[in-house]
């Protein structure tokens, strides 16, 4: 037993043992403190805040001695402060006073924060789970809330589900949202959806602006209320953010709010927001072949603007996953001439690699739609790639491809064409000095 056991004093509703008869008002504020006191006791232990909310929760335990969960959750507080003969002679007083008032044994929820006492679970997979959880969560206070008041003894099962960013991991988690979301205003619960479309995570206030096709500075207080609701975040760098929970939420929304004209439309302006944009961005790396001009930006697409040409280059590599993802998923006019404006990013930052991929997703779509020109423009652009990744042999056939798509066509080219395009696929040879593909 402790040197200073804690003293409890029989309070709130104990007194209507004596025949103190109160307003129902105040029996259901009482029963609300002791709700919360229950939520910040779990939430405590989680985050390891216990030194802070204990008081408060010690005297919400004092003026609701029969509430068990209430008592539970101050058990596995004072244990969690080291005060594990505290914890026990709670449990002790808590057990004799319901015997003696209700004539029952503790339940379950009692019995198990006794056990646990008794066998500590290891701390450190714990925290380990809990930091992930906390990262899943993306610290958003409304899923934090959620995590605070799940009665999930499995932390680690619960992180798995949130990091595949589901919403069904907690169950308040949609209730939690919905209080947000039906608080806004029209235009900003109209924006909120829209972000579903966003490919990436993190956007500027332009991109926002070319979502909801009106000028950047009608969006500003809409993107003020949104981050004032917590829908929407704000990165370091300024840039804006939301979180993969919320873009799963506004996504099962926007189906049930938005007609699909709506939509497409707002995919379109997105899309030509980012091509515009990297045009002028291109323009500045003083590239080696100039990309094909855009044309008239359309109406309520917002572009970019650069002082020089380390903030396109900046907007390059901090964007540049949007931009493949955008050139992945979209088919049809503009994807490959929107592709070639990324060359030169890719030939100075480092990352040649993963320019396989867009350039590839970019041919694809210029064969599916017939473009001669954009086949041409892009089989080039994957011989350079090729070729600085040493794969010398494939690249000198996609750039003789590439040479002939912008030739004439006649029937004495097409069977060099088709013997061009078949050793494309077929297997590099290797010997000494020639590495592997």
């Amino acid at each position: 037993m402790s040197q200073n056991p804690i003293r409890f004093t029989v309070l709130g509703p104990v007194r209507a043992f004596s025949g103190d008869r109160r307003y129902s008002v105040f029996l259901s504020i009482d029963a609300e403190y002791a709700t919360v006191a229950r939520d910040a006791a779990r939430a405590a232990v989680a985050f390891d805040r216990v030194g802070q909310i204990l008081p408060a929760v010690r005297r919400a335990a004092e003026r609701n001695p029969l509430d068990e969960s209430l008592q539970a959750r101050l058990m596995l507080m004072l244990a969690a402060d080291g005060r594990q003969a505290d914890a026990f002679a709670l449990f002790q007083w808590v057990r004799d006073t319901l015997a003696r008032e209700l004539g029952v044994d503790p339940g379950a929820e009692l019995r198990a924060a006794y056990d646990e006492v008794l066998q500590p679970r290891p701390r450190a997979a714990e925290r380990a789970a809990l930091d992930a959880i906390v990262e899943a969560c993306g610290r958003l206070p409304a899923a934090l809330t959620a995590v605070a008041t799940e009665t999930c003894r499995r932390l680690d099962g619960l992180a798995a589900r949130l990091r595949r960013d589901s919403l069904d991991a907690l169950g308040g988690l949609r209730t939690a949202f919905a209080g947000s979301y039906e608080a806004l205003p029209e235009p900003a619960a109209r924006l909120f959806r829209l972000l579903s479309l966003h490919p990436g995570r993190d956007l500027t206030p332009a991109a926002v602006a070319s979502l909801a096709g009106r000028p950047e500075r009608e969006t500003v207080p809409v993107l003020a209320r949104l981050t004032g609701e917590n829908l929407l975040l704000t990165t370091p760098s300024q840039r804006l953010a939301s979180h993969a929970l919320l873009t799963a939420y506004a996504k099962e929304l926007s189906p049930k709010r938005d007609q699909p004209a709506e939509l497409d439309a707002a995919e379109t302006r997105l899309f030509a927001h980012y091509r515009h944009t990297a045009y002028e961005a291109n323009r500045l790396l003083c590239p080696l072949l100039e990309p094909p001009d855009p044309g008239v930006r359309p109406e309520g697409v917002t572009v970019e603007e650069f002082g020089d040409h380390r903030g396109a280059f900046r907007w390059f590599r901090t964007g540049h996953r949007v931009l493949r993802a955008l050139i992945e998923r979209r088919d049809g006019p503009g994807v490959w001439q929107f592709a070639t404006t990324m060359v030169p990013f890719y030939q100075g930052s480092g990352l040649r690699h993963e320019w396989l991929a867009p350039a590839r997703a970019a041919l694809v779509s210029a064969e599916r739609t017939g473009d001669r020109l954009g086949e041409a423009h892009m089989q080039r652009c994957l011989a350079g790639c090729l070729r600085l990744g040493d794969r010398r042999g494939v690249a000198g056939c996609l750039l003789g491809l590439g040479q002939l798509r912008q030739r004439p066509v006649s029937p004495r080219s097409r069977p060099a064409r088709c013997a061009a395009r078949s050793s494309c696929t077929a297997k590099p040879a290797t010997g000494p000095g020639r590495p592997k593909p």
